[in-house]
């Protein structure tokens, strides 16, 4: 790699493009699926949440640990794939959340 600012923009722009592909997905299921139409302002909120997580624990990952000859394309697609985790993770919890408030709502 070569200095620290490629290595951090390396980090962003794979965050960037691992949570922009699961935002991407969740939208394009719910649009076959016949839920919604329009973009809801949730992936927004989600995707940002997400991505700040990934680069608060990459960077420091990347600028730490990866030598400094390492693998960009490694690189790239962990932080990626970890990326589309993390917002797929931060969703789910999201989801669950809002069925329990649903569910004891209903209980009172």
């Amino acid at each position: 790699m070569g200095s620290k600012l490629d290595e951090i923009l390396l980090v962003l722009i794979a965050a960037l493009l691992g949570v922009g592909a699961r935002t991407l997905v969740a939208w394009l299921a719910k649009i076959v699926v016949g839920e919604v139409i329009e973009f809801d302002q949730k992936f927004i909120a989600t995707a940002i949440l997400s991505v700040i997580t990934v680069i608060f624990t990459s960077i420091g990952f990347v600028l730490r640990v990866v030598p400094i000859n390492g693998d960009q394309q490694l690189i790239f697609l962990t932080i990626m794939f970890q990326a589309y985790i993390m917002n797929d993770l931060v969703n789910l919890g999201i989801t669950t959340a809002s069925k329990i408030v649903k569910i004891a709502k209903a209980v009172k």
